[in-house]
C-alpha cells in the first residue's frame, strides 16, 4: 500500500511544473485533492513526526492564513487561495516522513521532470511559438500573449519567463550538488549523465528566459556554493566569470532591444511602482492584511516582491511566520553540512532554497504553486536525516 502511495505522489511531483493552476484550473484541483488523500494516507502509513519549533512556525503561518481570511475584504476569494497552501503544506510533512532512499527516487525524478520543462521551454519557444504568432495574426485581442512573443523568451509551461528562471535556477543547484558530490566520490554512470545533461540543456533554457532576477540569483548562488564548499581555485573563478559573462550578455540584449518595455530599466521602475502601491494597500491594512489573493494592482496582480506581498495579504503574522521558515531552513541547511560525507549535495539542495527565497524579493513565485513546490520539497529535507549521495 505504502509503494503504490508513494508512486501516485512521485506522479504528481513529476507533472507538477506542467499544470498551471491558473490555465488548468481544474486538472490542478483535481491532482491536489489526489495528492493530498495520497499524502494523507502516506502520513498515516509511515512512523509519526516529532513536533519541534518548525512545526510551531508553519502552525502559525497557517493561523495567519486562516485569520486574514476570517477577515478578507473577498472571503470566498481567500477560501480558494488559502486550499492553494494545503498540499505544499502537506508536500513538506510527507517530505519529513522520507528515509534516504525515497529522498534519492524524488530528487531522481525532479531532475527528470526538469529535463522535461527545459525541453518544453525550447520547443514553445522555438516551435509553438510560430503557431502562435500565425492565431494572432488572425485573432486580436490577446495582449499579454503577443508581448511574450515580441520579447522572444522562454517561459513555458510557467506564466512569465522569470517564474521559469526561477524553477531552473532552483533545479540547477541541486544538480550541480549532485554533480560535484559524484564527481567528488568518482562515481560515474546514469545519474552523474541526468544531473549534467539537466545542468546543461537547464542553462540554455535560463538563458533564453532572458531574466535579470534568474540571472542574479543563480550567479549570487553559484558564488557562495564555491565558498562554502571551499573550491575558490582558479578553475572556479573561471567559471563564476563565465557566469558573469553571460549575465552581462542577457543584461545587454535586454538593453538594445527596441522596444522600451523588455528593458530592464523599464521593469525596476515598473517593480517600484508596483512596491509603493503595494505598501500603500499595508498602510490601509495593517493587523491582518487584505486576505489571501485579494492584492490586485493598477497594472499587476502581483507586487513582485514576495515579502511585501504576504505582509499586505496576511498580515505581520504571515510574514514573520515566512521569514521564520527562511531563517529556520538556512540554519539547519548550513548544520547539515558538517557532515563530510556528502557536503557538495547538502550544499545544493540549501541553494535551491536559498535561490528561491532571494528570488521572491523581486518576483512572485512563492504564489505560483507549480514553481514553489520545491521549495516546500527541499524545506523539507532539511528537517530528515543527512542525506548521502545519489547512488
Amino acid at each position: 500500500m505504502a509503494n503504490l502511495l508513494w508512486a501516485i505522489i512521485l506522479g504528481y511531483l513529476f507533472l507538477r511544473p506542467f499544470i498551471s493552476e491558473i490555465d488548468f484550473k481544474v486538472l490542478a484541483y483535481f491532482l491536489n485533492g489526489i495528492f493530498v488523500i495520497s499524502g494523507s494516507l502516506y502520513l498515516i502509513i509511515k512512523r509519526p513526526i516529532k513536533f519541534t519549533s518548525i512545526d510551531k512556525v508553519i502552525l502559525i503561518f497557517l493561523l495567519s492564513l486562516v485569520i486574514s481570511t476570517v477577515f478578507s475584504e473577498d472571503i470566498s476569494n481567500s477560501a480558494g487561495s488559502l486550499s492553494a497552501y494545503l498540499p505544499l503544506i502537506f508536500l513538506f510533512y510527507v517530505v519529513r516522513t522520507l528515509d534516504q532512499i525515497k529522498i534519492r527516487q524524488l530528487i531522481y525524478v525532479l531532475i527528470s521532470s526538469a529535463i522535461l520543462v527545459s525541453i518544453y521551454s525550447l520547443c514553445g519557444l522555438y516551435v509553438i511559438s510560430n503557431f502562435v504568432s500565425q492565431y494572432l495574426a488572425k485573432n486580436p485581442g490577446y495582449p499579454y500573449a503577443k508581448e511574450l512573443l515580441v520579447r522572444k523568451r522562454a517561459y513555458l509551461p510557467f506564466v512569465s519567463p522569470n517564474i521559469l528562471a526561477n524553477y531552473l535556477v532552483m533545479v540547477s543547484m541541486v544538480s550541480l550538488g549532485a554533480v560535484i558530490q559524484r564527481l567528488k566520490n568518482d562515481k560515474k554512470g546514469l545519474l552523474l549523465f541526468s544531473n549534467l545533461f539537466c545542468l546543461s540543456i537547464g542553462f540554455i533554457a535560463l538563458f533564453l528566459t532572458k531574466s535579470m532576477g534568474g540571472w542574479i540569483t543563480f550567479v549570487f548562488s553559484i558564488f557562495f556554493f564555491f565558498i562554502l564548499g571551499k573550491m575558490v581555485r582558479r578553475n572556479t573563478l573561471i567559471i563564476i566569470l563565465l557566469v558573469l559573462a553571460v549575465f552581462a550578455l542577457v543584461f545587454g540584449m535586454r538593453m538594445a532591444s527596441e522596444e522600451e518595455f523588455t528593458k530592464p530599466t523599464f521593469s525596476v521602475h515598473k517593480r517600484l511602482s508596483y512596491w509603493k502601491e503595494t505598501v500603500d494597500i499595508i498602510k490601509e491594512h495593517p493587523l491582518t492584511g487584505i486576505g489571501p489573493g485579494n492584492l490586485i494592482l493598477t497594472e499587476s496582480r502581483n507586487s513582485h516582491n514576495s515579502y511585501l506581498q504576504i505582509l499586505a495579504e496576511m498580515g505581520p503574522l504571515g510574514l514573520i511566520s515566512w521569514l521564520a521558515m527562511v531563517f529556520l531552513f538556512i540554519e539547519n541547511g548550513l548544520k547539515r553540512l558538517r557532515s563530510k560525507e556528502a557536503v557538495y549535495y547538502g550544499l545544493g539542495i540549501l541553494f535551491c532554497g536559498v535561490s528561491f527565497a532571494l528570488h521572491n524579493i523581486i518576483d512572485f513565485s512563492f504564489f505560483i504553486p507549480e514553481a514553489a513546490f520545491l521549495w516546500w520539497i527541499v524545506f523539507g529535507i532539511v528537517f530528515t536525516e543527512p542525506v548521502r549521495p545519489l547512488e
